[in-house]
């Protein structure tokens, strides 16, 4: 497991500030269960040792973790400044409290609101099955679907000729699992659709999620 170390000001209100790196430390591990963030005010940050013993105690606990995140007021504070000194000095990556959180939250974000295939991976699989004299593909875009509540669904709709070119051959048109796409605005969604697709309006009778559909 990764080792973050967690650089906080102490002197001046230590409990005030002991209090605020746990709350710290927890935050970052509800978020990052995977990464063990260490809080050296926890471990050393006692009124009854000296300073120069303290600071060697979380230096050395600093080379031991693979990066170092530095917290708001680290600027100020003695020990903060030499910790991100030995950081620079070993190699070890810093990062600092906000950006560190704000990178987290829209990796998230970004993860949460796009799904499925990239736009060029999209296309390219359905303009191959177009150029199939066997398959007909049919694009349909979906409304804040069931399976994915936040955005909108581009999904390529299967259809297959037999050898004599009838169309369907008794089954209807499947959705595939593979091609689709999930983004969070309509005109997202919309730009990875081939562009040379004609847009056809929903039937009254379609499901209320259907947007539209293009052939």
């Amino acid at each position: 497991m990764k080792r973050y170390y967690v650089s906080h000001p102490f002197t001046g209100d230590e409990k005030a500030n002991l209090a605020d790196a746990e709350r710290i430390r927890a935050e970052l591990k509800a978020r990052h269960p995977h990464i063990c963030f260490m809080n050296p005010l926890g471990m050393f940050g006692d009124e009854n040792t000296d300073y120069c013993t303290a600071l060697a105690d979380a230096l050395e606990l600093l080379s031991c973790c693979e990066a170092i995140i530095l917290c708001p007021g680290w600027e100020k504070s003695t020990g903060c400044r030499a910790e991100k000194a030995y950081a620079i000095h070993t190699g070890i990556k810093i990062h600092y409290l906000d950006e560190f959180l704000n990178r987290a939250q829209t990796h998230q974000r970004r993860s949460t609101m796009n799904a499925g295939l990239t736009n060029d991976e999209f296309r390219r699989l359905i303009n191959n099955g177009r150029r199939s004299y066997r398959v007909n593909v049919i694009v349909t875009v979906y409304d804040h679907p069931q399976d994915f509540p936040n955005g909108y669904v581009a999904r390529a709709h299967i259809v297959a000729q037999n050898r004599y070119g009838v169309i369907g051959c008794g089954k209807s048109a499947y959705a595939s699992p593979m091609i689709y796409i999930g983004r969070e605005t309509l005109d997202e969604v919309r730009a990875a659709i081939p562009p040379d697709m004609v847009k056809m309006i929903r039937h009254p009778q379609d499901d209320p999620v259907i947007l539209e559909t293009y052939v």
